[in-house]
C-alpha cells in the first residue's frame, strides 16, 4: 500500500473502532428528548436493578386520571398538557420494563411529604417539556400515595428507602445494572447526563450506601414501610 492507502485505512479502522465503542457520557436536554428517551429504553430493557433517588414520591405509580386532573389545575398550556401526559405513559411503560429486568428501589425524602408556604406539595416532572413548577394539593398527594402502597404491593420487587433528607435539593440520580449512572439537574435550565462506566456506576453506589446509613429511616420490612406510608394519608 502506498501512503494515501494507509491513511484511507487507518481512517477506516479508527472510524469503525468509534462505532463499536460506547461512549462514557452523554448529555440531554430539551434538545434531544429523542435520544434520551432512545437512552431510557434501552435502559429498562437491560437486565440489573434500578436504583432511583427522588425529589418527590414516584410519578410512575402515579394514575394517568390524577396526574391529568393535577395538570388541568395547574393551568398548563393545551400542548405541554398533552406532551406531559404522552412523557407520562412512556415513564409508566419504563418502570414496568425496569421491574420486569431486575426490579426498583427508590430513595425518597420525607421531605417530599411535607408541604410548601401555600400548603401544597411538589410533584418532580422528569421531563424536559415544561420548567414550570408542578404542586398538587393533600388530597391528591393523599391519592398518589395510595397509589405507591398499591404498586409496593403488587410488585415484590419494588421497593422503597424513606431518607430522613437529602443533601441537594435539585439532582435526582438514577442507577442501573452494574455501569449506568443517570443525573438529572431539575433546576432550570433541566438537563440530564448519562455516565456509562464501572468506575462511576461504584462511586454512585457507595453513596446510596451511605445515604442509608446515615439518613435512612429504619425499617424493617415492605408491611411497615406501606404502614409508615399510610400515616401521611
Amino acid at each position: 500500500m502506498d501512503h494515501q492507502d494507509d491513511l484511507e485505512y487507518v481512517e477506516e479502522q479508527y472510524n469503525a473502532l468509534l462505532h463499536m465503542t460506547k461512549p462514557l457520557i452523554k448529555v440531554y436536554n430539551d434538545k434531544n428528548t429523542a435520544s434520551y428517551n432512545y437512552n431510557r429504553e434501552e435502559l429498562a430493557l437491560k437486565p440489573g436493578r434500578t436504583e432511583r433517588i427522588l425529589l418527590s414520591l414516584n410519578i410512575a405509580a402515579m394514575s394517568d386520571h390524577l396526574l391529568e386532573k393535577i395538570l388541568n389545575r395547574n393551568e398548563l398550556e393545551p400542548k405541554k398538557m398533552r406532551d406531559l401526559l404522552s412523557a407520562h405513559k412512556q415513564y409508566k411503560k419504563w418502570f414496568i420494563q425496569n421491574l420486569k429486568n431486575g426490579g426498583i428501589t427508590d430513595y425518597v425524602p420525607i421531605t417530599a411529604f411535607e408541604s410548601t408556604q401555600n400548603g401544597n406539595f411538589k410533584l418532580v416532572m422528569p421531563y424536559f417539556i415544561t420548567d414550570q413548577l408542578i404542586y398538587y394539593t393533600k388530597q391528591e398527594q393523599d391519592e398518589h400515595i395510595k397509589e405507591i402502597c398499591s404498586c409496593l404491593k403488587e410488585y415484590s420487587n419494588y421497593h422503597m428507602v424513606l431518607l430522613r433528607d437529602l443533601p441537594n435539593k435539585n439532582i435526582q440520580i438514577s442507577i442501573k445494572g452494574d455501569d449506568s449512572v443517570t443525573v438529572y439537574k431539575i433546576a432550570n435550565p433541566s438537563a440530564a447526563f448519562w455516565f456509562g462506566h464501572p468506575s462511576m456506576y461504584r462511586a454512585f453506589s457507595e453513596y446510596y450506601k451511605m445515604l442509608e446509613r446515615k439518613a435512612g429511616i429504619p425499617i424493617a420490612d415492605k408491611n411497615e414501610l406501606i404502614n409508615v406510608l399510610e400515616k401521611y394519608i
